[in-house]
C-alpha cells in the first residue's frame, strides 16, 4: 500500500519553511499587543496612508497575515471585511479591507507616513516569500471544489445576444429597403452587379455593431 505519511510530512515542512521565510520577510511587522502604542478609540480613528495604493491584493495579504501567520482578524464591521492589528517598530497599525479597498490605517497619516511606506514594502515581500503557501491553498481547494468564482457568465451571453441581435435587426432592415429601392427603379436590369455590389457593402454603424458583437462573443467564451 502506498505510503502517503512522506509526502504529508515533506509538505508539512516546506510549510514551516515558508512560515518562517514569510516572518523574517515581515519583520519588525508583528501581531499587535498591549504594549503596542496606540491612541484611545484608534480602532475608530485611525486615518488611511498614502502608501495603501502600494499594497498587494486584499486576499493576499489576507492569507499571508492570517491564514499563514496566524495574525488576528478583529472580523467584520460596517464596510469593514476584515481588520488585522499589527505592530510595528513598537507601534500600532490597522491592515482593512474596507468598502473602498485594502489600506494601511494609522494613529496619523502623514506623521506616520514613511512608516506606512515601510510596512508596504514588507507586506509585498512577505507575499512573494509566500507564494508556495498560495498555490498549496489554491490546489487543495480545486481538490475539494471550493474555488470561489465569481459566475459572470449569464450577463456576458446576455450582452452577446443582445448586440447579435441588434446588428441582425439593423441590417435586416437596412438592406430589405435598399433591395426594394433597386427592384422599384428597375436598376437591376441595368446593371446585374449592383445586387454583389449591395451585398458586401457595409454602412460604418453595421462595422461598429459587428465589432461589438465579436468583442461580445470572446469576453463571454473566454470568461467560461
Amino acid at each position: 500500500m502506498f505510503d502517503l505519511a512522506p509526502i504529508i510530512l515533506r509538505n508539512v515542512c516546506t510549510m514551516l519553511d515558508v512560515k518562517k521565510k514569510a516572518l523574517k520577510a515581515i519583520s519588525p511587522i508583528v501581531p499587535a499587543t498591549n504594549e503596542s502604542k496606540a491612541e484611545k478609540n484608534f480602532l475608530f480613528n485611525a486615518q488611511k496612508t498614502e502608501s495603501s495604493k502600494d499594497l498587494p491584493p486584499y486576499y493576499m495579504i489576507y492569507f499571508l497575515l492570517v491564514e499563514l501567520l496566524g495574525f488576528k482578524n478583529l472580523g467584520q464591521f460596517e464596510k469593514i471585511s476584515w481588520s488585522i492589528p499589527i505592530d510595528y517598530n513598537g507601534k500600532a497599525f490597522l491592515i482593512e479591507h474596507r468598502k473602498f479597498g485594502v489600506g494601511i490605517f494609522a494613529r496619523d497619516a502623514s506623521a506616520e507616513a514613511d512608516d506606512a511606506r515601510n510596512i508596504a514594502i514588507l507586506i509585498k515581500k512577505g507575499v512573494k516569500i509566500a507564494q508556495p503557501f498560495f498555490e498549496k491553498m489554491a490546489e487543495d481547494a480545486a481538490k475539494k471544489s471550493e474555488l470561489n468564482v465569481v459566475n459572470n457568465s449569464c450577463k456576458l451571453f446576455g450582452r452577446f445576444s443582445y448586440f447579435l441581435d441588434e446588428y441582425r435587426d439593423q441590417t435586416r432592415s437596412a438592406k430589405s429597403k435598399e433591395i426594394d429601392d433597386i427592384l422599384k427603379e428597375g436598376k437591376l436590369k441595368e446593371d446585374p452587379t449592383i445586387v454583389l455590389n449591395w451585398f458586401y457593402s457595409t454602412n460604418e454603424s453595421d462595422n461598429w455593431l459587428a465589432l461589438a458583437v465579436i468583442d461580445s462573443f470572446f469576453s463571454w467564451t473566454e470568461h467560461v
